[in-house]
């Protein structure tokens, strides 16, 4: 058990959009424009972005507690 809970918690902070808040800040502000994580992570290519996060990192905030709390 205290294992999985070291896992559990090591996951939550290595995550791509946690570590970088300004990726995130730019992600959130799409997301309520309506853009889906598809278009984001498309959009964040094809603009040669240094930073970017693929649909699934995306997916996987929006999804994850943080994400929730910001009603995403």
């Amino acid at each position: 058990m205290a294992a999985h809970q070291r896992t559990l918690q090591r996951r939550s902070t290595q995550r791509k959009l946690i570590r970088h808040p300004d990726l995130c800040k730019r992600v959130i502000e799409r997301i309520k424009q309506g853009w889906t994580p598809e278009q984001i992570g498309n959009r964040m290519i094809h603009e040669g972005a240094k930073l970017r996060g693929c649909q699934e990192t995306i997916y996987r905030y929006i999804y994850s507690k943080e994400g929730i709390a910001q009603e995403l």
